[in-house]
């Protein structure tokens, strides 16, 4: 695919030159930033903030913020779209749909701003320019993926791990007795007798990370890590899909001869089910979803294969063949480049792309918005086609309002909460608690519907990826009863932990999630741990996926068309 800056450069010479020259100046510019920045963050919390401005291979500026609590990390996330115009300083950071706006004193060393959360409110900064910062922070260079750690350092590791879990952790405690987690951890440092690499380590402690049975409490490879396994095969080369205990070739990136459809009974030796079942106890899940870790699994399998079975440079599979015979195929393993320069599924986008989508079907009797997630980097972008959605309805007289959540796994509340104003039919109270607000107490107070709300047959289509926020969301549009929910079960439901901080693990620098609130709908009669159940369960089947048909979107559009036959 030809880039923008690949058309300058080979179309227009000339311009690329003109391009090449402004870089260089930008670069220029961008050097007197270059380095650490420290500062004091939300006074009274005992947050230090950390900015560090670097530069890539190309003339394309980096950077990150780290947030401390005392020598605790609790974020370590990219910077974009940064741009130093003489003194006036701007960037974003992506994960947080938080942008910063502030202005450069390089007399004082210092930068002065703000962040704009999500929710409209302005944090105030002072960072000065440092050598390096006074906390400890995660090295960014990569690492030897066959390092390993000595016994003490891993058990160390485990020691910090529990004690952050029993300190911060809301709910630690509601699906598994304090003595059962006290003992999962304690096997793991006596199973510990010789030194570990990190991934090995990994898989130890995901199990017992995962009887928690939060989805937002888990743990990751170290960043170092993580940057070194981009460049070994390491990965599946074809997409797997799950159903039940079986699992099938959907897509083959690789040179070989695989028939879409074929059924693969072993990988390396080791049986679908047995492999399936390590998946199941070491992924997280609200309550241990099942639905939640099979939507995981078949996103990414080969991903969940590396992280919670084995790190391989090759893969024999033993298949199932037409004629029910067993064969076996050798595969060599694959890159991360090379999965996503080959695999014809890439989720990417552009990065500006809002997660959301409205169409007008079948002249005007229905409607079809899609929330891929309930984020994004213009979050105004976000309420702004919430309003002309339902403009558009409300001037269509449209009847049937086909509402797309699936894989959706989560965002900003205040966002679900706009979404949710324009299906409500009365004023509606969004969350119970914490009691403890904070920047979210608009959403413990009574909520009107909007002037222009949806008055018309909701239908829902939800799935295992659900989770979080549209957990939330769903609980709502359950319990106040607004339309048809049509997929699979939810992987999440009227309550979740998050408020998370992110820690690292002092040898090994895994990194981990940990939430410290439990965030509730204000709903009735729903139970923790109980998944939060379609009216319809619609699932696709092998055919299906195979076909690239959209077995619960064709359901929902049969009922539409048989409700409106019965009527007439």
């Amino acid at each position: 695919m030809l880039t923008t800056l690949d058309f300058i450069r080979r179309v227009v010479p000339a311009l690329a030159i003109l391009f090449a020259v402004t870089g260089a100046r930008l670069q220029t510019d961008f050097d007197r930033i270059v380095g650490y920045w420290e500062g004091e963050f939300m006074p009274g919390n005992n947050l230090t903030l950390v900015l560090h401005f670097s530069r890539g291979e190309t003339l394309k500026p980096m950077g990150r913020v780290l947030l401390f609590q005392g020598t605790a990390q609790i974020q370590d996330d990219p910077l974009s779209k940064i741009l130093l115009k003489e003194k006036q300083l701007t960037f974003f950071i992506e994960a947080k749909s938080t942008p910063f706006e502030g202005e450069v004193d390089a007399n004082l060393g210092q930068i002065r701003g703000h962040f704009r959360f999500p929710d409209g409110s302005l944090q105030p900064v002072l960072l000065q320019k440092v050598d390096k910062p006074s906390v400890r922070h995660p090295l960014d260079a990569p690492k030897d993926v066959h390092a390993k750690y000595s016994v003490e350092q891993l058990q160390e590791d485990v020691r910090f791990l529990r004690e952050k879990l029993g300190n911060t952790h809301p709910q630690l405690y509601l699906y598994s007795s304090k003595s059962e987690l006290d003992h999962s951890f304690q096997e793991i440092v006596t199973h510990i007798k010789t030194e570990m690499r990190e991934d090995a380590f990994f898989r130890l402690l995901a199990p017992a990370v995962a009887r928690v049975k939060c989805s937002h409490t888990g743990i990751r490879f170290s960043e170092a890590f993580l940057k070194s396994l981009e460049e070994v095969p390491v990965l599946l080369p074809i997409k797997i899909r799950v159903f039940g205990e079986n699992a099938y070739i959907i897509d083959n990136y690789c040179d070989a001869e695989i028939r879409p459809g074929t059924e693969i009974l072993a990988i390396n030796g080791v049986s679908v089910p047995e492999i399936l079942k390590q998946m199941m106890v070491s992924l997280p899940a609200d309550g241990g979803n099942l639905s939640a870790k099979r939507f995981a699994i078949n996103q990414d399998f080969a991903s969940m294969y590396a992280h919670y079975i084995e790190l391989s440079d090759h893969f024999r599979l033993e298949l199932l063949a037409q004629d029910d015979k067993h064969v076996f195929l050798e595969l060599p393993a694959a890159t991360l480049k090379e999965l996503t320069d080959r695999s014809t599924t890439s989720r990417g986008g552009q990065a500006d792309a809002l997660p959301a989508h409205f169409e007008i079907l079948e002249n005007s009797s229905i409607g079809v918005l899609t929330v891929s997630a309930f984020m994004a980097r213009d979050w105004q972008r976000f309420l702004q086609l919430f309003e002309s959605s339902f403009n558009t309805l409300k001037t269509q007289k449209t009847q049937n309002l086909i509402l797309d959540v699936r894989g959706a796994m989560g965002g900003h509340p205040f966002i679900a909460s706009e979404l949710f104003s324009y299906l409500v039919h009365s004023d509606y109270v969004y969350f119970a608690k914490p009691e403890e607000r904070g920047e979210l107490a608009p959403l413990y107070e009574l909520q009107e519907p909007k002037p222009n709300r949806f008055e018309g047959n909701l239908y829902v289509l939800m799935n295992g990826g659900c989770l979080s926020t549209t957990g939330h969301f769903l609980s709502l549009v359950k319990y106040h009863e607004l339309g048809t929910l049509v997929g699979e079960a939810a992987g999440g439901s009227f309550y979740c932990n998050d408020n998370s901080i992110q820690l690292t693990l002092p040898n090994t620098g895994m990194r981990v999630n940990i939430p410290q609130t439990t965030f509730e709908t204000a709903v009735r009669g729903f139970k923790k741990g109980a998944p939060l159940l379609p009216d319809y369960e619609v699932k696709p089947t092998l055919q299906d996926i195979l076909n690239q048909f959209d077995a619960e979107m064709a359901f929902v559009q049969n009922l539409i068309k048989t409700r409106k036959s019965n009527k007439l």
